[in-house]
């Protein structure tokens, strides 16, 4: 009896696992969405919780999904209110929805951007020699920390 049990038990988490993988159709492309660590889909089930959730994205944005701390998620289950302290949404603009990439498309474009910023940062370089070298010592005395600043992952976007 206790291996069968035991068996049900392994299943049950097993199961668990796979659902908290979710699809959602964004413009007809099928997106799946595993649920972080600790956190677990709200599900249309919970129709009263979407709805207070909801008031919390802006009109020109598609939310796709929830996400709450799954202990949180246990008190919506049962009908009470979640505290919200862990949460977080998958959504994007509507104005993007239809629009559609490649992968091409996608490889040309972070070339593209990795391409301008090489030429930005040679640009700062001339006008402020050394700029980021002075800033970073400057920091590293005052701070007594040993890292360094630059712009490299930061990715300039026109005002």
């Amino acid at each position: 009896m206790k291996p069968a049990v035991a068996l049900l038990a392994y299943l049950s988490g097993m199961l668990s696992l796979l659902a908290s993988d979710t699809t959602i159709d964004v413009g007809g492309t099928q997106l799946t969405i595993p649920a972080p660590d600790g956190f677990a889909p709200v599900t249309p089930e919970m129709a009263k919780l979407i709805s207070q959730l909801d008031s919390f994205v802006t009109p020109v944005s598609q939310r796709f999904l929830w996400f709450l701390d799954e202990r949180e998620l246990q008190t919506a289950k049962t009908g009470g209110f979640p505290g919200l302290t862990r949460l977080f949404s998958v959504q994007c603009a509507r104005k993007d929805i239809p629009t559609f990439f490649t992968i091409r498309d996608f490889a040309k474009l972070k070339k593209l951007v990795r391409e301008q910023n090489a030429e930005l940062i040679k640009k700062l370089e001339r006008r402020m020699p050394g700029y980021l070298e002075n800033v970073n010592k400057g920091i590293q005395k005052e701070f007594d920390w040993e890292g360094t600043l630059g712009v490299n992952g930061y990715i300039p976007v026109a005002g």
